[in-house]
């Protein structure tokens, strides 16, 4: 419907300039790619793509869906399953601009959380990107970032130990970076050449080199 097979039937690799396609979702342009794959069998199979800062944003957004995603994984469950047991339903619409090669996603319906603001916090924490790594049989030996956030959220940091960490006073121009074990309690006792600082952010390290 969206002539798709007139623009891409010879698209077999994301490689090709020609697959690559912008994807708008919440306002924000992100890469995507369209390929196919043939089978002398059957009709050809045309598959979108999409970057990973894409893929954490959607986490983002569909965090319920997400969360039973994990759940079904550690469980090694089909997802019908799950579905079944846990029920609700999350949806995006897609449009197609096939002048411009734009993919339109737009939300459409979102379970609210039981606990939006554990559940929002618990997302972006390094100890459930180490699970969905490990899920997804990826390298261990990763660097987990972080984004900025305000001072006033650090007490209720989740699983923020080895790290790199950048302190930021905005208003005296001051950046500060330094490492702790356990971040939280290094924030607590205090920094006294960056004592006003605004935000921070940080980089959990893999636990292999700690002692270094």
């Amino acid at each position: 419907m969206w002539n798709i097979q007139s623009y891409f039937f010879h698209c077999n690799s994301k490689k090709d300039p020609n697959s690559h396609v912008k994807i708008v979702f919440g306002k924000l342009e992100y890469d995507g790619w369209v390929t196919v794959a043939k089978n002398k069998r059957t009709t050809p199979a045309y598959r979108l793509w999409f970057s990973n800062d894409l893929l954490g944003r959607i986490k983002d957004v569909y965090l319920m869906s997400y969360m039973r995603n994990l759940e079904a994984r550690l469980r090694n469950e089909k997802p019908k399953k799950i579905e079944d047991e846990i029920p609700f339903w999350e949806f995006f619409d897609i449009e197609y601009d096939s002048e411009n090669k734009t993919f339109y996603f737009t939300v459409y319906y979102t379970q609210k959380p039981s606990f939006p603001e554990l559940f929002k916090r618990m997302v972006g924490s390094p100890i459930l990107h180490k699970i969905d790594d490990e899920l997804n049989n990826k390298d261990t030996f990763r660097i987990h970032k972080q984004d900025w956030k305000p001072r006033s959220e650090f007490e209720a940091e989740i699983g923020a130990y080895n790290v790199i960490y950048t302190l930021i006073d905005t208003e005296n121009k001051l950046i500060y970076v330094c490492e702790a074990k356990d971040m939280v309690k290094k924030f607590k006792q205090g920094h006294p050449s960056i004592s006003h600082w605004n935000y921070y952010r940080y980089n959990v390290l893999p636990s292999e080199i700690e002692k270094h």
